[in-house]
């Protein structure tokens, strides 16, 4: 007994006594909370499997579970829950852009009553959101399940930045050079600050060393700051060139 303790064992002392006494680990040893979730009732163990590589890709996750069901057909765990998650997302994918596109496209037609107005409002984010593709493709990025649902993200907040532009330029009946760059700076700089305060925001997902939530912010970083330029630089252009066109059959 430790000194001082008056012939009386203390608990802590008992406890470390015992765990100096302690054998060779069994699986009969074990308390039943560990080994409830790991020894079934014919007394089959449990095989927990991990996979090396990134598992939100989904050609890694088939091939993961294909490897595991060859072995073990019944065998069910998160990569098969997942998949089977994205599975049903991407069902739904070739109707959720189309359809976004067009419910947009109906609000604008209700708002502008003129398809040439709604053509210029939505041009900064088509070509936008295009652009953006063709970075993601030629630079080899990710693209997951996760970015295909971001799409309807960019064209809500992208299609912003040429409806600002296009209202603005309306209050000109015939507007001159001038005065297309008159109403870009007088809208711009509140479009910028918009863009930028977005940006900020989905900087935060890079820092999540999560690659889902990354290509996420990928994908937006590239989309909204082309959804700006594209509003400021083309849709100018194109009211230029359609005026132009309107004046030259006007006079022919």
């Amino acid at each position: 007994y430790p000194a001082g303790s008056g012939g009386k064992a203390d608990p802590l002392y008992e406890r470390l006594r015992r765990a100096l006494e302690a054998g060779p680990i069994a699986l009969e040893t074990l308390p039943e909370w560990i080994t409830a979730g790991i020894v079934s009732a014919d007394g089959s163990l449990a095989l927990s499997i991990a996979p090396e590589e990134d598992s939100l890709d989904s050609k890694v996750l088939d091939e993961e579970i294909r490897k595991i069901r060859s072995v073990a057909p019944t065998a069910t765990g998160v990569p098969i829950v997942v998949r089977l998650a994205t599975m049903g997302m991407v069902k739904y994918v070739p109707y959720m852009m189309p359809m976004v596109f067009v419910m947009v496209t109906l609000v604008l037609i209700v708002v502008f009553r003129d398809w040439r107005t709604v053509l210029l409002a939505l041009l900064p984010v088509v070509v936008a959101t295009s652009v953006t593709f063709g970075f993601y493709f030629w630079f080899d990025m990710q693209f997951s399940i996760m970015t295909i649902v971001v799409v309807p993200v960019i064209l809500g907040l992208g299609v912003d930045d040429g409806i600002h532009i296009v209202e603005r330029i309306r209050r000109y009946k015939s507007p001159t050079v001038e005065e297309l760059h008159e109403a870009v700076m007088g809208v711009g700089r509140p479009i910028f600050l918009t863009t930028s305060t977005t940006c900020v925001s989905f900087t935060a997902l890079l820092f999540t060393s999560h690659s889902g939530l990354e290509s996420i912010a990928h994908f937006m970083l590239v989309g909204i700051p082309l959804c700006f330029l594209t509003s400021v630089t083309m849709l100018p252009a194109a009211v230029k060139l359609s005026i132009d066109r309107r004046e030259n059959r006007e006079s022919g």
